[in-house]
């Protein structure tokens, strides 16, 4: 066994790293499991013995990846190849799935390896006829498939993932893939569907007592409110999950409702309030190692840095965010940043980059049937041919827009539409057809 590391010299996020691998080890260990430990390069040594000296005795069952015991789980990649347990073992699915779902480094490998795994564990347990397992599979997968942009695919998991929980009674596995119906929902602009899947999620979770599952599901509520615009109903709902995860002592959970949080205070005018709530964040997410949430905050703060007139401090924290969320694979947290970078390239004049930045976005929402992202990056897209005085591209740009924003009910997106089609109109000299945009006439 490993030489026993000193606790003191674990990073925070490592010591996170730890709790969740001897949670997940606990929690398995009965099954006579293996377990792969996927952490970063240069982590993993750390984790690995932080795990042999918080459980002593389950070194037997902790495999370091890369070995070519399990070539189509984890591929050669970024990892030093050390062995950490004996290959004769079988490698167990349910463990498999427990772990690749219990790391605060999930992003980062499972984007490259977690559908080729999560699919051979759902063949196991379709095979030996475990329904709950499979149930889980799916859902996992189904996390998978929205995040590299198949929202289809992620949509038909998450509801078949569904019909098997409320088959078999399980009623948190129920309001789980519920809410995760509601975001996928969320992320193709549906915001009417996404509020009725977690209003139920939120039903069943209070009906079971799931504190956690009561505020995420609040959080996501939230974040539906401000879409509509109802800032207040937004702000009054997200503090309720953070008031809930400070009680639990869930950080991620926390900086998430604090970023919300600072959203909403930037959306009413208030910066200073917005700034406080989203630096906080970002200690937080920098603390425990959360990449993306890391990644969501520093556009959040460029937004803020924009507000108050600072371009060059909001560039560069878009471009961080940008590297970050291109590292770990994350395309929707790409698609926000580079939209971002193409705002601040617009003030700045830079006509050529911010159109550069902002096709390069629609290209992306498109890709992951983001509508309302689409649409908004086309209003920007039109937005910049009107300052180049290209009106035809503009115009063309702008009606495209207002379709989408028409055929998801954005209020909001509609009357910006409008209102950049009026405009347009009323430059090329033609003021009735621009009323008639603004106005325009109903028919039979």
């Amino acid at each position: 066994m490993a030489a026993t590391l000193d606790p003191n010299r674990l990073t925070p996020s490592d010591r996170l790293l730890v709790r969740d691998l001897a949670q997940a080890i606990e929690v398995n260990a009965g099954r006579g499991a293996i377990f792969v430990l996927v952490a970063a390069a240069g982590k993993r040594n750390n984790c690995a013995h932080g795990v042999l000296e918080a459980l002593p005795g389950y070194g037997e069952r902790l495999i370091a990846p890369g070995v070519d015991v399990l070539p189509a789980v984890i591929q050669r990649g970024p990892f030093e190849r050390t062995l950490y347990s004996l290959p004769t073992y079988t490698l167990d699915a349910n463990a498999l799935t427990s772990l690749l779902w219990g790391l605060n480094y999930r992003r980062e490998l499972v984007a490259e390896h977690g559908i080729q795994a999560l699919e051979q564990a759902l063949s196991i347990h379709l095979a030996v006829g475990d329904r709950q397992a499979v149930a889980s599979d799916l859902g996992n997968l189904g996390n998978i498939y929205r995040e590299k942009g198949a929202i289809k695919a992620a949509l038909n998991a998450h509801e078949e993932a569904g019909e098997i929980f409320r088959a078999l009674g399980d009623r948190l596995g129920v309001a789980n893939q519920l809410g995760s119906i509601g975001i996928v929902h969320q992320v193709t602009g549906d915001v009417e569907r996404a509020l009725k899947a977690h209003e139920e999620a939120l039903a069943i979770y209070r009906e079971i007592g799931y504190p956690q599952g009561v505020a995420n599901a609040l959080g996501n509520m939230g974040l539906i409110y401000r879409d509509k615009g109802d800032l207040d109903a937004a702000l009054r709902t997200h503090k309720v999950p953070l008031a809930d995860f400070r009680a639990i002592g869930d950080r991620q959970g926390v900086a998430n409702q604090l970023g919300n949080v600072g959203l909403i205070y930037r959306d009413k005018g208030d910066s200073d309030a917005a700034l406080k709530a989203l630096e906080e964040a970002l200690a937080i997410d920098r603390e425990i190692g959360y990449r993306q949430g890391l990644a969501g905050d520093l556009d959040s703060l460029g937004l803020i840095y924009k507000d108050k007139g600072d371009l060059g401090a909001a560039l560069k924290a878009h471009e961080e965010a940008l590297e970050i969320s291109g590292a770990i694979g994350y395309r929707q947290g790409v698609a926000s940043h580079l939209g971002n970078t193409g705002l601040i390239y617009r003030d700045l004049g830079d006509l050529e980059a911010s159109l550069k930045a902002h096709k390069a976005t629609l290209e992306i929402e498109r890709a992951i049937g983001h509508s309302n992202g689409v649409a908004n990056q086309l209003g920007n897209i039109g937005l910049v041919y009107r300052d180049k005085g290209d009106l035809g591209a503009a115009l063309k740009a702008f009606e495209q827009a207002l379709a989408i924003h028409r055929a998801i009910g954005h209020p909001q997106g509609i009357a910006n539409a409008l209102a950049n089609i009026d405009l347009i109109y009323r430059a090329l000299g033609d003021h009735e057809e621009g009323a008639g945009a603004i106005h325009p006439t109903s028919t039979a």
